[in-house]
């Protein structure tokens, strides 16, 4: 082995350390990440659930009252 071949390879291993440093901490983060994002659709499905109940209830009522005062009308009218 040379003398070049023996420093190149000290500084390319004295280099890659830090980098190895920066890419772990990267992947952790990215890891973290994922698991808020994941929590955060968990609870905004949550909430969609509620909505789409509250929607249908809403329906509902609209629909209920809508045709109760189609007939009021119609009795009072007594044409239909």
């Amino acid at each position: 082995m040379s003398w070049a071949t023996a420093i190149f390879l000290i500084v390319a291993m004295s280099l890659s350390i830090p980098l190895l440093k920066i890419w772990t901490n990267h992947q952790r983060k990215r890891r973290a990440h994922a698991d808020v994002d994941e929590a955060r659709v968990g609870s905004v499905e949550t909430e969609l659930d509620e909505l789409r109940e509250r929607v249908e209830t809403l329906e509902r009522i609209v629909t209920d009252e809508r045709h109760r005062l189609e007939r009021e009308f119609d009795q009072l009218d007594g044409t239909r």
